[in-house]
């Protein structure tokens, strides 16, 4: 175990009495640099800097691109203070802004992942029923099998965009255009 290794298990034991969740010091596989986890889901690594500072960041997985990224990304403290200190200044100058802004990231997360299966199973629904999903796009569908012609995209909304509709009679144009023009059909 190197130093910033050692330091990173007495951090992980001082944030456990001062935050009143449990942490542990883990190794991230990728750089085998020490990373902080907590009960919570939180994570934090502790990256060894300038002159005997260490850099402390957090981390958030996949959910990444849903942060904000309202509070300060990452702090440097010396290396050569007690951990009990160390562990003071994540909680005061880290901690709270980044668990509101993992907790918002999760949740778009998951919500960004109920709207994309809502869609997928929607453009599945739409596609056995109306047409054949195309090969090339999954989210456009197309009319093959008679009819009228189309072709249509399913939004991660869940909204549908009629991209393209092919000549039909006057009669059934007028009888489309008349469920367009229904304001309650928006």
């Amino acid at each position: 175990m190197n130093a910033t290794e050692a330091l990173a298990e007495r951090i992980a034991a001082s944030l456990t009495r001062q935050d009143g969740r449990a942490w542990k010091r883990e190794i991230n596989d990728d750089h085998l640099i020490p990373r902080l986890a907590c009960t919570d889901g939180a994570e934090l690594v502790i990256i060894p800097a300038h002159k005997n500072r260490i850099e402390i960041s957090p981390r958030y997985g996949e959910a990444y691109k849903y942060t904000e990224r309202k509070h300060q990304g990452s702090i440097t403290v010396s290396a050569e203070r007690p951990a009990e200190q160390i562990a003071k200044e994540i909680k005061r100058r880290l901690l709270a802004g980044y668990r509101a802004d993992l907790k918002t990231a999760l949740e778009r997360q998951a919500q960004d992942l109920a709207d994309e299966q809502q869609r997928a199973a929607l453009l599945a629904d739409l596609a056995a029923a109306y047409g054949t999903p195309s090969s090339w796009q999954d989210s456009t569908f197309y009319n093959r099998s008679g009819g009228i012609p189309y072709s249509a995209e399913v939004y991660s909304s869940g909204q549908i965009h009629l991209s393209r509709v092919g000549t039909m009679s006057a009669a059934t144009a007028r009888k489309i255009l008349a469920i367009l023009a229904d304001p309650q059909n928006k």
